[in-house]
């Protein structure tokens, strides 16, 4: 597969037609006999390189530590659950009902 400027940029021309148009994917590679396959991939890299940066995930960092000393332990016969200081009742208690019935 050539990868060289020229070869992109019109690739680029063909996906830039494509969005302009009202058709679908599989419609527009139809009618200007184009590999559908190949169409997918040129069009992945074009948007690729046009993503909006303010779309783009943002690294966030918060003051609080995350991780929390305070530990609850349950023990039930050789099975040990180890808990946060807060947690989901519901969840604790569905899982005791799944250990009951297993051990």
């Amino acid at each position: 597969m050539k990868s060289n400027a020229a070869y992109q940029e019109k690739w680029f021309k063909v996906v830039k037609d494509y969005k302009e148009s009202d058709l679908s994917m599989k419609k527009y590679a139809s009618i200007n006999d184009i590999k559908y396959y190949q169409f997918q991939y040129w069009i992945k890299k074009y948007n690729d390189k046009h993503k909006d940066p303010i779309k783009q995930f943002v690294k966030v960092e918060t003051s609080k530590p995350m991780i929390n000393d305070q530990l609850y332990k349950i023990t039930y016969g050789k099975l040990t659950i180890e808990l946060p200081e807060i947690f989901n009742e519901s969840s604790l208690l569905k899982i005791l009902k799944v250990v009951d019935q297993v051990v």
